[in-house]
């Protein structure tokens, strides 16, 4: 679940995947106070697992970043007002994905996506390289060194 504005009116609404209900959802915030509408499905699909919100494209609008399966896609928001496209994939290898997340990774100033997973070939973190909007780059890490670096050691990946 995530909660960001996806509809631009300036009201936080609410993002959720549902792995029984096999979506990828968001409700709308509709007088700014609490009161939501119903789901506005954004993805149909099994396993639905994780979301998060950023924009990916750089047009000024908040996409969704979702996790399933073994997939990590993003989904446009086509006018600004939670109306979105088909889903692109950013990766189809995330065998067992449960979390996606968005940050700038590599400072060179803009959001990477990452995300965790584990089925059969163990635990993985995969960071997602954003070269620009709308290119991302599969950057799948042995080892990741935590930034700020206070104590001078590495996060093996299991």
């Amino acid at each position: 679940m995530y909660s960001t504005d996806l509809d631009g009116d300036m009201n936080m609404d609410v993002l959720s995947a549902s792995i029984g209900g096999g979506k990828i959802v968001w409700y709308e915030n509709t007088d700014g106070q609490g009161t939501f509408g119903g789901d506005q499905i954004i993805i149909s699909v099994n396993d639905a697992r994780s979301v998060f919100s950023f924009d990916v494209d750089g047009d000024g609008d908040m996409d969704v970043l979702s996790g399933f399966s073994s997939s990590v896609v993003w989904s446009e928001n086509l006018d600004g007002n939670g109306n979105f496209g088909s889903y692109q994939t950013i990766s189809s290898l995330a065998a067992g994905v449960n979390e996606v997340f968005a940050s700038d990774i590599d400072g060179d100033g803009d959001m990477d996506v990452l995300s965790s997973s584990a089925w059969t070939d163990g635990s993985k973190i995969a960071w997602y390289e954003n070269l620009h909007p709308l290119a991302i780059q599969d950057n799948l890490q042995s080892s990741f060194s935590l930034y700020p670096n206070p104590v001078q050691e590495t996060l093996p990946r299991n």
